[in-house]
């Protein structure tokens, strides 16, 4: 159940590590409909089927009020120039319903123009989005403390790979992990990444995220959804 998993998720690490693959491969693993924000045009979500990446939030737009944004499992992009593009998809993440959305290069995305404001407020209100149906956020980034305060604060769960510098491992233990956490976090090898709170209660576990070169998304998980196929949803005002 989508209540189950945590609202806002943080994900970050240094670059090539694996951070949006990994992003990409827990999204299709939790969330039957995922919207990215890939203002980077990261290689990874290149992976979106076909059709399924949009260059202005109109076309988005449009999409989301067809019949094959009904299918029960969707993932597609919005991969623009115009940083008002990314403020509106925020702004109308008011009318969704249960949908995550995937912010890749956060820290980025939060300095654009017009982006900062509807950012902060998903992340503070989202749950009540959607007549209360909520909308979940996956925000990748470089570094913790490079993602806005207000926005970062709103974290339920952290996915970090290696982090070296002193400042975030002191933020990871002001959100809440332990210094015992902290400090494996300063030694991991490459691509591999630690969750807290952790599938285990006791402990984080190291888990290996698949390179971010590798043609394998999601290889263990069923097949990337499609935006091709259609079947009906109970209608109404929202997405």
């Amino acid at each position: 159940m989508l209540h189950d998993v945590p609202r806002v998720t943080l994900i970050v690490g240094k670059t090539q590590q694996g951070k949006s693959t990994l992003a990409l491969q827990m999204a299709l693993k939790e969330f039957p409909r995922i919207i990215v924000l890939d203002s980077a045009r990261t290689k990874v979500f290149n992976k979106i089927a076909e059709g399924g990446h949009f260059t202005t939030w109109q076309e988005l737009a449009q999409w989301l009020m067809s019949e094959a944004s009904k299918h029960p499992r969707w993932c597609v992009a919005l991969r623009s120039k115009n940083p008002e593009d990314y403020a509106a998809v925020l702004r109308g993440s008011e009318y969704f319903r249960g949908i995550l959305l995937l912010l890749d290069e956060t820290h980025k995305l939060a300095r654009m123009e017009g982006v900062m404001e509807p950012l902060e407020l998903v992340a503070l209100t989202g749950a009540h989005y959607g007549d209360g149906a909520g909308v979940w956020l996956y925000m990748v980034a470089q570094r913790p403390t490079s993602v806005p305060i207000n926005i970062r604060s709103q974290a339920d769960r952290i996915v970090t790979f290696r982090q070296q510098e002193p400042r975030d491992r002191e933020w990871l233990v002001q959100w809440g992990t332990t210094q015992e956490f902290a400090d494996r976090v300063g030694n991991l090898p490459d691509h591999k990444h630690l969750i807290y709170p952790s599938d285990s209660e006791e402990e984080a576990r190291e888990k290996q995220a698949t390179p971010s070169g590798s043609e394998t998304v999601n290889s263990e998980q069923e097949p990337e959804p499609t935006v091709a196929e259609v079947s009906a949803t109970p209608e109404g005002g929202t997405v």
